[in-house]
């Protein structure tokens, strides 16, 4: 169970990351007029977090020991 719930928290982990990369665009483009000082200060992070969700493969299959 401890190891499931482990493998767990790392997943949500990388889809809070993938959701913050995601809000960040939207911010942009649903005004008409977007803040792009406020996206461009934002851009060196959101490269990063997109850059580790790339290099960071996803497990199709979890171990269970019995």
């Amino acid at each position: 169970m401890a190891v499931l719930q482990h493998e767990s928290s790392v997943i949500q982990k990388e889809i809070d990351k993938i959701n913050d990369i995601v809000d960040s665009v939207k911010e942009v483009s649903l005004h008409d007029t977007p803040d792009m000082i406020a996206f461009l200060l934002k851009f060196k992070q959101i490269v990063e977090n997109i850059e580790k969700c790339l290099t960071k493969p996803v497990r199709s299959m979890i171990t269970f020991y019995y």
